[in-house]
C-alpha cells in the first residue's frame, strides 16, 4: 500500500484541521482521495478539504517531513484495508 499526504494551510475554514496533514494509506491515489471524501465529504463544485495530496516520495522532499507544517504534524491515519475470506 503507498501513503498520500493531504495537506493543510492554515486559515482556510473548509479544511477540517488548521496546519499539519492527514496520512492516508491505499493502493493508489484515486482511492486515497476516495477514502479521504469517505471522512471529510465536500460540497459539490469542491474538490477536497485539503491544499495539496502529495505521494510519499514527494512528501519526503518537503520541509514538512522532518520540520512540520506551520508547526503541526499529523493529525489522523486513514488506512484502507481488504480482508478476504
Amino acid at each position: 500500500m503507498a501513503k498520500f499526504y493531504f495537506t493543510y494551510g492554515k486559515g482556510d475554514i473548509r479544511f477540517p484541521y488548521q496546519n499539519g496533514w492527514s496520512e492516508v494509506e491505499a493502493p493508489n491515489e484515486l482511492a486515497a482521495r476516495q477514502a479521504f471524501l469517505a471522512i471529510h465529504p465536500s460540497p459539490p463544485f469542491w474538490d477536497l478539504h485539503c491544499e495539496t495530496v502529495l505521494t510519499e516520495e514527494q512528501f519526503q522532499d518537503t520541509l514538512m517531513s522532518f520540520q512540520a507544517n506551520y508547526h503541526d504534524r499529523c493529525h489522523e491515519r486513514i488506512t484502507l484495508t481488504l480482508e478476504r475470506v
